[in-house]
């Protein structure tokens, strides 16, 4: 009796642990993290000492402005989860509306998924001078 009575306990406490430990694995779902990269890539030769006012939208949904030096300007926000919304727009600093003949802006969006490395999503990449640009992307 004392026998019967060991292997069903020891019976009893590997379905209880079994089952546990199989509700615990199936109810437990990881959301992916994702990481943003902004970068303006900017060219006002022959002229110097050219700013651009960018602004673009933070981990917390928030608009950042900032103002910096042409050349290459990037910044990197999250984490995300997929369908996050990113924006980024960037224009000549005390711009008075006037056609641009120098100013050459590049803008990049890229994401980093759960640690991978950044893979470009985005990209505006005209040739033409301009004083504004922007760009937008989903996260899929």
């Amino acid at each position: 009796m004392k026998k019967n009575s060991l292997y069903f306990l020891i019976a009893l406490t590997l379905m209880i642990f079994v089952n546990a430990c199989s509700k615990d694995s199936s109810s437990t779902k990881i959301e992916d993290e994702y990481y943003i990269k902004y970068e303006i890539i900017s060219n006002a030769s022959p002229y110097t000492g050219v700013k651009l006012n960018t602004s673009f939208i933070n981990e917390k949904n928030e608009t950042n402005l900032i103002t910096h030096n042409t050349g290459t300007w990037e910044t990197t926000i999250g984490p995300v989860k997929k369908g996050f919304g990113t924006y980024i727009s960037t224009t000549k600093n005390n711009w008075s509306g006037a056609a641009e003949n120098h100013l050459k802006i590049s803008i990049n969006i890229y994401t980093s998924k759960n640690g991978s490395p950044f893979a470009i999503k985005k990209f505006d990449n005209q040739t033409t001078p301009r004083a504004k640009a922007s760009l937008g992307y989903t996260v899929e």
